[in-house]
């Protein structure tokens, strides 16, 4: 296995638990893979099933217009060639065309893997609006189990910019022993028991020697979003999938009740455990746009999430730079910020214009194409 890929798959190991975590699929070229009974999936019996929304957002349609429909004749060319399942394409709060290459199952919803973060970084948004805590709020602060480590010492800012400077993946990924999934599904360990182990909370040794700390460098695992779930267990005295389901779910209009993962102690799976249904991913990404949008606190903080904070200089990938646990500066699509899933599950936004994307995808193979067609739809409106 590539040792680049191992990071990639660290930011989705600890959701799957239908099955062990140690049998993380992919291809047979060792790329990454959700087959469906992954992507088309509810969850476990004790993951919080959210409420509906009580003001449900309607989900507008329009006709497209001549050069809308040759890219979405594009779009469903990639739908139709790859492992693409699912695919919209929306402008403001109108959706212009979406389609599945197959009828997606009425009683499954569609796993964000990733796209998790991104979602655990607009609850922060919430609750730093509500006064819970700050950016520069100290970890052990809130997670005295964390005093006098070196995970403790992260801010809030350097946990959302995937920089507290800790461990960042043995090579075969794992953030725990293999043996101990049974113990976490059936709530004898907890994630802030494996976030508290030594190995976990210790600063990581650069290729140089040096220690690199909290705030200095970027390097894409679970550790930081998970830490941030267990920050908001703490200042909203709430379960993690409470909170989201209240500060984010819930406004964002949702229809249909969402699924997001938890441990048995209502820690969250925030690297990576949100399940919607299609429509209601629909909505959330048209609520994330109203408020890049729009005057005020959650504004003010998207604004912020979907601007680069630090550069990504220690993977390959399609971005060059990483807000608050949202991807930037793609290089095939500017002014765009994604969350991003994965096997190819992708939420995009422009900061210029009021252009989305939504696709829902078995791998990533198809990605470039969609980032170019991305940046083509965006392109519609930054040309007039």
């Amino acid at each position: 296995m590539k040792p680049m890929l191992n990071f990639l798959m660290l930011a989705s190991l600890l959701v799957f638990s239908a099955q062990s975590l140690a049998q993380l699929p992919s291809s047979a070229q060792g790329e990454p893979s959700a087959p469906d009974p992954w992507l088309l999936s509810n969850g476990r019996e004790w993951h919080h099933k959210t409420a509906v929304s009580p003001t449900p957002l309607e989900l507008k349609s329009r006709a497209a217009t001549p050069q809308e429909s040759l890219l979405i004749k594009r779009a469903q060319g990639i739908l139709q060639n790859s492992s693409t399942k699912y695919m919209a394409l929306m402008d403001g709060s109108h959706l212009v065309w979406s389609e599945a290459k197959t009828p997606l199952p009425d009683n499954r919803r569609l796993f964000g893997m990733s796209m998790g973060k991104t979602v655990t970084s607009l609850a922060v948004g919430a609750a730093l609006c509500d006064r819970k805590f700050t950016l520069n709020s100290v970890v052990e602060e809130w997670v005295p189990e964390l005093k006098d480590t070196d995970l403790g010492k992260s801010t809030i800012k350097n946990l959302l910019t995937m920089s507290s400077g800790v461990w960042a993946g043995y090579p075969d990924s794992r953030i725990y022993r293999a043996e101990e999934e049974n113990q976490l599904n059936s709530g004898s360990l907890s994630i802030l028991d494996i976030l508290k182990r030594d190995k976990v909370a210790t600063y990581s040794k650069t290729f140089f020697g040096h220690f690199a700390k909290a705030g200095e460098n970027f390097e894409y695992k679970s550790t930081d979003p998970l830490l941030l779930g267990i920050l908001l267990n703490r200042a909203t005295q709430m379960s993690f999938g409470k909170w989201v389901e209240q500060s984010v779910l819930i406004p964002a209009g949702i229809v249909r009740p969402a699924i997001i993962a938890e441990d048995r102690f209502g820690f969250g799976y925030s690297d990576a455990g949100i399940r919607l249904f299609a429509e209601d991913w629909l909505r959330l990404a048209i609520w994330v746009n109203h408020h890049q949008k729009s005057e005020g606190c959650l504004g003010d903080y998207i604004r912020e999430a979907s601007k680069t904070q630090i550069q990504v200089k220690t993977r390959p990938t399609g971005h060059l730079g990483y807000g608050y646990l949202i991807w930037t500066e793609d290089k095939l699509s500017p002014n765009a910020y994604w969350a991003a899933g994965y096997a190819g599950q992708r939420l995009a936004w422009n900061s210029k214009n009021n252009r989305m994307l939504v696709v829902f995808s078995n791998d990533a193979r198809a990605m470039d194409k969609v980032s170019a067609l991305y940046r083509d739809w965006s392109d519609l409106d930054l040309e007039k």
